[in-house]
């Protein structure tokens, strides 16, 4: 009976160091949107040109996060378009090629995001105007691996992705969402481990109440965007 007490206490202590091992991937360093496997994030191309000179950027401002314990990740990044993608998180600056994706291994530490530092610079306007760029991003850890979808959108995008941000906009005030979406759009509420809490398709502008939630910290997804708010 005590080998099995013990057994049990030593398969728990690992589950929970498991658990305290799980990533996250966010935008910048303080997370103003945090990622789920899966998801596809993306990037527009930021206008960095003089009168002389044309210069584009496209910089998704990836970090990683771990919570608790510190510990050793594998990160892989594959583009298959001749244009490469740039990562430098880590160590050194090393671009990615069809069929030869780069890997790295970075070692994170409880609470301190790392960034990944993964753009393409387009010096010269080597890059077509309406080209598009996709990317690979795989996240592996101890106790699970996860992918993402990069698109650098073309340069001509620009504009229009930042009419459909703005026309889609989510805000929480106190226990009330605030939300204007274009189109019927799948909300979907989470709880910080992962659970969803709440899904509604929601259409035209408006407002939810949050009442029937318990305090605490929420992650919301809505089409292609996600975010992170706090119920008190």
């Amino acid at each position: 009976m005590k080998k099995l007490f013990t057994s049990m206490l030593m398969m728990f202590g690992c589950m929970a160091a498991m658990s305290a091992q799980s990533v996250t991937l966010q935008k910048g360093a303080e997370g103003e949107v945090t990622y789920k496997s899966g998801d596809v994030i993306e990037v527009k191309a930021e206008d960095l040109s003089s009168p002389e000179f044309p210069y584009f950027k496209w910089d998704p401002e990836l970090y990683l996060l771990l919570p608790k314990t510190s510990t050793t990740v594998t990160v892989t990044l594959a583009c298959e378009s001749t244009q490469g993608v740039q990562f430098c998180g880590g160590s050194d600056c090393v671009m990615t090629s069809p069929g030869k994706p780069v890997e790295k291994k970075i070692a994170l530490t409880s609470g301190k995001p790392a960034p990944l530092q993964i753009e393409i610079l387009d010096m010269g306007g080597a890059i077509a105007d309406d080209e598009e760029i996709t990317a690979t991003l795989t996240v592996a850890s101890l106790t699970k691996t996860d992918s993402y979808t990069i698109k650098f959108l073309p340069k001509n995008n620009a504009g229009m992705l930042d009419a459909e941000t703005e026309a889609n906009a989510i805000s929480v005030s106190g226990r009330s969402l605030t939300y204007s979406f274009t189109h019927p759009t799948v909300l979907t509420l989470y709880t910080i481990s992962g659970q969803a809490a709440v899904t509604r398709t929601l259409n035209g502008a408006g407002s939810m109440s949050l009442e029937a939630l318990p305090g605490g910290v929420y992650i919301y997804r809505a089409g292609t965007q996600t975010g992170k708010f706090i119920v008190r």
